[in-house]
């Protein structure tokens, strides 16, 4: 019995189990081992496979995600939080050393059929496929929402993904623009600003260009001073996640080593941020817990393995320890050339804290 098989017959014993896949996890979701995930020639699943790698590698989303008790079900076959939940059983359970990602990946073909977008076999961009789980998920969750779809008080998505940000322009004339308030996953920077800033930390680099250009906010009369700009950070994620850009899929070994070397394993969100008086980022600081990148069409991930104690490689099935050091994986991502695309800095490895005080640990209803 090949290890593909195992894995189907183990996800129809879990929706059977659960009717309609809604039921709860039956034990905590730790990390007993770390497994690989099919790619078969042809499949395209690395950008998904990473995706998933990093939602089982960030213990702060695993155990939130964990103590869900229930959810908007979409149905067997469309229901990200069900599909994600299976894997994360077979993931928990399984023997095998590496598990088919098909129930996600036909999940999200089915969703977003009309749209011809994650079809089956074909490749997709790993940051927005993160971005669009997670908001299926936020989505999925039973919380209160507002009339534009935002969980108040934050549901666990947000909770450990979620950066809600205002801004607003302010000029020495006395005008001010009106504030802006949004959430958003994924903070992101520009790979080449990075790497012609050696001068600047790397903290600061994060916040520098997205500062922007603007002008006084009176449309009617701009007295043409250079005004303030301003940025409050209202809720801080327990992970922070930064999104990078790069001029070309194919750079060079001189330009990755230099992004890399800038890379800083400990982040000061004050620093990242550039928070202003009355942010949320309270002086914490984040540690480095993994990374998403790419070479070529090919994506591959790097997290730390609680249980190996040491960073790994995720390269579809092939799970790899590469050291105990971030410097040593610095090695491995210039060598290959890998370009840094998701970077994962996680402020601590509990659960963040939920709104109200969590029940007791129990099956989740149908």
């Amino acid at each position: 019995i090949n290890a593909e098989y195992m894995g189907t017959l183990s996800e129809c014993l879990f929706f059977f189990a659960s009717g309609c896949g809604c039921a709860g996890l039956a034990a905590p979701l730790l990390a007993e081992a770390d497994k690989g995930l099919t790619n078969a020639p042809g499949d395209n699943n690395c950008f998904l496979n990473v995706v998933i790698q990093t939602f089982w590698h960030i213990p702060t989303f695993r155990s939130a995600f964990g103590k869900q008790r229930s959810h908007r079900c979409n149905g067997v076959g469309h229901c990200v939080f069900c599909s994600l939940k299976s894997l994360f059983e077979q993931h928990r359970d399984a023997c095998a050393s590496h598990l088919p990602p098909a129930v996600l990946r036909e999940c999200l073909s089915a969703q977003f059929a009309q749209e011809r977008r994650f079809q089956l076999r074909s490749m997709d961009d790993a940051a927005e496929t993160f971005e669009v789980i997670l908001e299926q998920l936020h989505t999925s969750d039973e919380g209160p929402k507002d009339a534009a779809g935002d969980c108040t008080p934050p549901c666990f998505v947000h909770r450990c993904f979620g950066l809600r940000i205002q801004e607003q322009t302010e000029c020495g004339c006395g005008h001010k623009s009106r504030p802006l308030e949004y959430w958003t996953y994924v903070h992101y920077v520009s790979a080449t600003f990075v790497i012609n800033s050696p001068e600047m930390p790397f903290g600061r680099t994060l916040h520098s260009i997205d500062a922007g250009d603007r002008t006084c906010p009176n449309d009617e009369r701009p007295c043409g001073r250079k005004p303030v700009h301003q940025r409050r950070f209202l809720h801080i994620p327990a992970v922070f996640v930064v999104g990078v850009i790069w001029e070309s899929g194919s750079e060079s070994r001189e330009a990755v080593a230099s992004f890399v070397g800038r890379v800083a394993e400990h982040l000061s969100l004050d620093a990242a941020l550039g928070a202003a008086p009355g942010s949320a980022t309270g002086g914490r600081n984040a540690l480095l817990a993994g990374l998403v990148g790419y070479y070529g069409q090919h994506y591959i991930a790097y997290f730390r393995s609680a249980r190996a104690r040491q960073w790994v490689l995720f390269d579809d099935a092939l799970v790899k320890p590469v050291g105990a050091t971030w410097a040593e994986v610095q090695r491995y991502i210039i060598e290959g050339r890998l370009q840094p695309f998701l970077l994962f800095y996680e402020l601590g490895h509990a659960e963040p804290a939920a709104a109200t005080a969590p029940a007791p640990r129990a099956p989740l209803p149908h």
